[in-house]
């Protein structure tokens, strides 16, 4: 009988640029194999946290999630063998959660059915503030707005939370504040 001898390819991450970058960032994996007896017909890319990236060759994504990755590449030959793998290490820098600060409720305590003005600031050391959140305890939903104002609040003590949203769509944590809202008080007789 003859007897074939098939030796294992042999799989080389070419490059993978950048090494480091934020999490949205166009990432561009480069890989290549040689099979000595044969051809090399597939190949395959698998991440530590991601699992199965592509079978091709060369490819981009902006899909990775936040974290270390070890990347691991490998071939196989025309033979159905597979390579070893080859590995490299990737920082996909998470994002930075931004920060909602509050300007000022005014006036504070308030009327009831008088004029109180919301307005929150935010912070985003990565980009930038493209949305807000108000509620109240109370009330519930009180506006998406970074300014506003509002004349229909209920009696009684507001708990007052806000938010901020960032433009790669992560909200900071909620912030509180009390706001008392105390009843009109009426003449003498």
């Amino acid at each position: 009988t003859d007897e074939i001898l098939n030796i294992r390819p042999n799989a080389t991450i070419d490059s993978i640029t950048p090494s480091s970058a934020r999490f949205n960032t166009e990432f561009t994996f480069n890989g290549s194999g040689l099979d000595s007896d044969g051809t090399v017909l597939a190949y395959e890319w698998f991440s530590s946290i991601d699992g199965f990236l592509s079978h091709d060759k060369q490819f981009n994504t902006t899909n990775l999630s936040s974290g270390y990755h070890t990347i691991y590449f490998r071939v196989q030959d025309d033979y159905g063998t597979w390579s070893n793998r080859d590995t490299a290490v990737l920082f996909a820098i998470p994002n930075s959660q931004p920060i909602g600060l509050l300007s000022s409720i005014s006036p504070s305590p308030a009327k009831f059915n008088s004029e109180v003005i919301f307005n929150v600031t935010g912070y985003d050391s990565d980009g930038t503030i493209v949305g807000y959140g108000w509620k109240s305890n109370i009330d519930g939903f009180l506006s998406d707005e970074k300014a506003f104002n509002i004349t229909e609040l209920s009696l009684g003590t507001h708990i007052i939370s806000f938010r901020v949203l960032d433009n790669d769509g992560y909200w900071s944590e909620w912030n509180t504040t009390e706001l008392e809202i105390y009843p009109n008080a009426y003449p003498l007789a």
